[in-house]
């Protein structure tokens, strides 16, 4: 963890704490399918900023240009990168989170199927799982 968090750090973590609020809103408003697609970038912006708290500062800038494109969504791959760079594993709640969330795609944003709101508040738990240990994290 790191002492004085980077400005790419503190921001990400910002608008993890930010799209969790608006996705727990678009749920109240019945709009699952749209509080899920929200979440999930949540979850994106809570793995990355573990990634950046196990990386130096001169390294962050060159790390925040990698997250573009559709590795940037990849849960799998932000995951294998932090524990390659030495952070470490998740505790077995987290990972069963981890296991609730990993259909999320960007491509929900074009699917007609509507989720129940028993599904989305599951989606939703796993996800403030997932932003509690970043919190205690980083």
């Amino acid at each position: 963890m790191t002492t004085r968090p980077g400005r790419h750090l503190r921001l990400f973590r910002r608008v993890a704490e930010l799209r969790l609020d608006d996705a727990f809103y678009l749920y109240q408003a019945n709009r699952n399918n749209a509080a899920i697609y929200l979440a999930g970038y949540v979850i994106e912006c809570c793995l990355k900023c573990l990634l950046l708290s196990v990386t130096p500062d001169p390294k962050q800038d060159t790390l925040v240009e990698t997250f573009r494109g559709g590795k940037a969504h990849d849960y799998e791959l932000l995951k294998l990168e932090y524990r390659r760079r030495g952070g470490p594993g998740f505790p077995r709640d987290v990972a069963k989170s981890f296991q609730i969330v990993k259909l999320w795609s960007t491509n929900l944003r074009y699917s007609p199927q509507l989720i129940s709101q028993r599904e989305a508040m599951a989606f939703l738990e796993a996800t403030r799982s997932i932003l509690n240990l970043m919190r205690g994290r980083v």
